[in-house]
């Protein structure tokens, strides 16, 4: 058990490592593992709930009317004749 502390010592502070091996003694080796692999995530871990915001927006024409009349070749003529 010496051993599985000892590859988390560089990464976690001693009291975390304590508060672990205050609850180690009804836990199974992989359990211990499990506890310290999981301090180590959380200290590890950056979340960010910040809203990035740079200022742009993107801008969709949108055509309210609506011309129900056909149009040859689905109004490509109308569209790139101008």
């Amino acid at each position: 058990m010496k051993e599985l502390f000892e590859k988390f010592n560089l990464e976690l502070t001693e009291d975390e490592m304590n508060s672990v091996k205050e609850v180690s003694k009804d836990l199974s080796i992989e359990q211990i593992e499990e506890k310290l692999f999981t301090l180590l995530g959380k200290k590890k871990a950056k979340f960010s709930s910040h809203k990035k915001d740079n200022g742009s927006t993107v801008k969709i024409p949108f055509n309210n009317e609506h011309d129900d009349r056909p149009m040859a070749y689905g109004g490509l003529f109308e569209k790139y004749s101008k």
